[in-house]
C-alpha cells in the first residue's frame, strides 16, 4: 500500500494485478476506483530439427517460435541474414557451426533474446589465386586448402570446367580473352556432399599501344607534332 498521491511500485512477477485508489475528502466523503494492470515479460525461445546427418549445403532449416508475451520478432541466422517472420525458414549455403539468435519485443518495449547453435555438415575449402591480374595471355595458379575434400572440380569462369578429380588441389589456367573472371571450386567429401566456393576475381588485361597521324601533313625540321 501507499499513502502518496502519485506513488511508484515495482512488480516482480508476471500476473494481472488490481490497483485500487481510495480517497477521503476534508468533509469525510469517500470515493474509490480500481483498474487492472497486466505484467507480461517477453520470453524468447525456439526450436529446430536436431538431426544434421543429411545437412549438405544448400540446406534449408525450419525454425519454430515458442516465445511468450511478445509483439514482434527478429531472427539473426548467423550468416548476415535476418527475418521478422514468426516461424521462418532459411537456406544455408556453406558448412560450419552457425549461431541462431531470436529477439522478441514485448508490448511495453521490453526485449528477450536466446541464442542456439548447430552445425551444417559438408566439405570446407579456401581458394588462393596468384597472380590476381595480368596481361594476356595470363596464367593463374589456383590452390585449394581443404581437410575434408576427396575430389576437386574447377570452373574458371571462361567456359572451361575441369571434371572432378582426386589429384593435387593446385591447378594452372591461362586466360586468353580480356575481362574479369571469378573462378569457382567445387569440392566433394567422402559422403558425396559437394559445396561450391568462389575465388577472388581475376582480371585479364589486353593492353595495346596505338596512335594515329595525318600522313598528308607536311612537317618541317624542328616543327612540333
Amino acid at each position: 500500500t501507499s499513502t502518496q498521491q502519485s506513488p511508484y511500485h515495482t512488480y516482480t512477477a508476471d500476473s494481472t494485478y488490481t490497483v485500487s485508489l481510495s480517497i477521503t475528502g476534508s468533509s469525510g466523503c469517500k470515493s474509490s476506483a480500481s483498474a487492472n494492470i497486466k505484467i507480461a515479460t517477453p520470453h524468447a525461445d525456439f526450436s529446430f530439427p536436431n538431426d544434421t546427418t543429411d545437412s549438405c549445403p544448400p540446406f534449408e532449416w525450419a525454425f519454430t517460435n515458442h516465445s511468450a508475451n511478445y509483439q514482434s520478432v527478429l531472427w539473426q541466422f548467423g550468416d548476415g541474414s535476418t527475418s521478422t517472420l514468426d516461424n521462418p525458414t532459411h537456406i544455408y549455403t556453406f558448412p560450419g557451426r552457425d549461431s541462431i539468435t531470436l529477439t522478441v519485443t514485448g508490448y511495453g518495449g521490453c526485449t528477450s533474446s536466446v541464442t542456439k547453435y548447430f552445425t551444417i555438415l559438408g566439405p570446407t575449402a579456401v581458394v588462393a589465386t596468384a597472380p590476381g591480374s595480368g596481361c594476356l595471355p595470363v596464367t593463374i595458379q589456383l590452390t585449394a586448402s581443404s581437410s575434408s575434400a576427396v575430389s576437386y572440380s574447377w570452373d574458371f569462369g571462361d567456359g572451361y570446367i575441369t571434371p572432378p578429380n582426386t589429384d593435387s588441389p593446385t591447378i594452372k589456367h591461362t586466360y586468353t580473352s580480356p575481362g574479369a573472371y571469378v573462378p569457382k571450386l567445387v569440392v566433394t567429401d567422402r559422403n558425396g556432399c559437394s559445396v561450391t566456393y568462389p575465388a577472388d576475381s581475376i582480371v585479364a588485361d589486353d593492353l595495346r599501344a596505338n596512335f594515329t597521324n595525318d600522313p598528308s601533313d607536311l612537317i618541317c625540321d624542328s616543327s612540333f607534332v
